[in-house]
C-alpha cells in the first residue's frame, strides 16, 4: 500500500511505496531530502494544517510542471540560465562615439533612441543586463551629442536672423 506523505520544504504530496518508511527520500520538485514517516496519513494531515500552501511560482507555466519537463518544449535549455534577448550596448556606445567623432545629429538620435528602449526592455526582463553599462554610456553620449547639436543649430539660426534683421 502506498504512503502518502507531504515534502516538508515545499508540501508538495508524494506518494511512496510502504516499504521505503523510515528511510531518507527526495523530493523530485524542490530536492529536499527528508525521512519517510512510518505513518503517513497522519503526517499528511497534520503537515498540511501546519503548513502554509506553496508559493505560486508567477513565472512557471504551470504549477504541476517540474522544470525539466520544458526540456522537450525547448523553452528551457539545461545551464543555458535566463532566456535574454542579446543587448545591443556595444552596437548603441559606438553610435553614441562615432555621433560625437562624425558630429552627426542622426548618430546620438539613433544613440539614444536604441537606448532608450534597450533599457526599458532590460528593466522588463527581456534583454541581456549585461550591457547595461554599455547602454547607458551610448545613450547618454548620444543625448548629449543630440542636445548640444541641436541647441547649437538654434544659435546658428538666431544668429542668422539677427544678422538679417541688423541688415534691413
Amino acid at each position: 500500500m502506498p504512503i502518502d506523505t507531504n515534502c516538508p520544504s515545499c508540501g508538495r504530496l508524494l506518494r511512496v511505496g510502504d516499504e521505503h518508511a523510515g528511510r531518507q527520500a527526495r523530493c523530485p520538485m524542490c530536492n529536499t531530502i527528508y525521512v519517510i514517516p512510518e505513518h503517513a496519513a497522519a503526517t499528511v494531515e497534520s503537515s498540511a494544517a501546519a503548513q502554509p500552501p506553496p508559493k505560486r511560482n508567477p513565472f512557471a507555466d504551470r504549477d504541476d510542471e517540474p522544470p525539466w519537463a520544458k526540456a522537450a518544449t525547448g523553452s528551457f535549455a539545461p545551464g543555458m540560465g535566463n532566456h535574454y534577448t542579446p543587448h545591443r550596448g556595444v552596437l548603441i556606445l559606438v553610435l553614441g562615439v562615432l555621433g560625437w567623432a562624425f558630429g552627426c545629429f542622426l548618430l546620438g538620435a539613433f544613440a539614444w533612441v536604441m537606448g532608450n528602449a534597450d533599457l526599458r526592455e532590460m528593466d522588463q526582463g527581456r534583454m541581456d543586463p549585461a550591457g547595461r553599462g554599455l547602454t547607458q554610456a551610448g545613450r547618454i553620449l548620444g543625448m548629449i551629442q543630440t542636445l548640444l547639436t541641436l541647441l547649437g543649430l538654434l544659435i546658428g539660426l538666431t544668429v542668422l536672423i539677427f544678422v538679417a534683421l541688423m541688415a534691413a
